[in-house]
């Protein structure tokens, strides 16, 4: 297949590429100008780049590819303001999906996220994203553009991800031995690990026969709580460090969010990983 990425040069994007590339496909790396491609340097040789703001002037110059990937993203806690976060969770995907749209693009799939709308401006934006999805799907009856499919993915987690993710940033403080002020701990996550991720979203970029529009909750179905996690990682480290839960707040909305499998079942999507067998992969 020929693909198409957004996002690649994060630690999302980039272990995606890596994945497609081994599986010998061909893919075409969408990025700014002064995005780093530190992440995809073992894979250089055999990938493409375009610049985001040269979409269309690329497609037309080139045959047509099959799937679009949307892994980009912004969270909060990287944003200056809610426009940086609607901006590259909303606008940015909309505006590349739609370049691409004319140049026969059959499938679409896209990285949203398991948390409710009403959570945070990174949820209601990449959930609005999704919603505009199945619209348009709706609606499209005049191109070529076949599947869209919205992976509702839980907290995944990996080696060498980003350090001021939750995980790694905690990690770094039990190995240092640091006091760590949390919340009472008791919302409920569910955990999965980086290699089960990209083995699934691989399987529904080359998956025939999906749905017009779909959701897909991606992740292991368990849920575990903040607290059990880091009294995990806690006994993993051997760390002295004093867990103060309760010391601050919970996030106002703070939900549960586990996801449902009976869908990824019906792919014949499977997970190897449970939480601990990846918590200790990540040590």
């Amino acid at each position: 297949m020929r693909i198409i990425i957004l996002g690649s040069t994060g630690y999302l994007g980039s272990k995606l590429a890596t994945s497609l590339v081994t599986r010998n496909h061909e893919v075409l790396c969408i990025k700014r100008e002064s995005s780093s491609i530190k992440r995809l340097e073992t894979i250089i040789e055999y990938i493409d780049f375009t610049n985001i703001t040269n979409i269309a002037e690329t497609l037309k110059q080139k045959k047509p590819y099959d799937c679009l990937i949307n892994t980009a993203c912004v969270y909060p806690r990287n944003a200056q303001n809610d426009m940086d976060i609607f901006e590259a969770n909303f606008y940015v995907p909309l505006k590349i999906l739609l370049a691409c749209v004319p140049y026969g693009i059959k499938k679409f799939v896209t990285i949203g996220t398991g948390l409710p709308n009403n959570f945070n401006t990174y949820s209601f934006s990449k959930n609005e994203f999704a919603r505009f999805c199945e619209w348009y799907m709706n609606q499209n009856t005049k191109n070529e553009l076949k599947h869209i499919c919205n992976i509702k993915l839980e907290n995944f987690y990996g080696k060498d991800e980003p350090t001021e993710r939750f995980i790694p940033s905690t990690v770094k403080k039990l190995k240092h031995n640091d006091k760590i002020l949390l919340t009472e701990g008791d919302q409920r996550r569910d955990f999965i690990y980086i290699e089960d991720a990209i083995r699934a979203i691989t399987l529904v970029v080359e998956k025939q026969g999906l749905p017009k529009y779909m959701d897909l909750p991606l992740g292991t179905g368990i849920g575990v709580s903040i607290r059990e996690a880091i009294d995990y990682l806690k006994l993993l480290t051997n760390s002295k460090s004093e867990l103060c839960f309760g010391a601050i707040p919970k996030r106002e909305n703070e939900p549960d969010s586990i996801a449902d499998c009976t869908k990824m079942k019906d792919l014949g999507i499977d997970i190897k990983y449970s939480w601990q067998d990846g918590f200790k992969n990540l040590l």
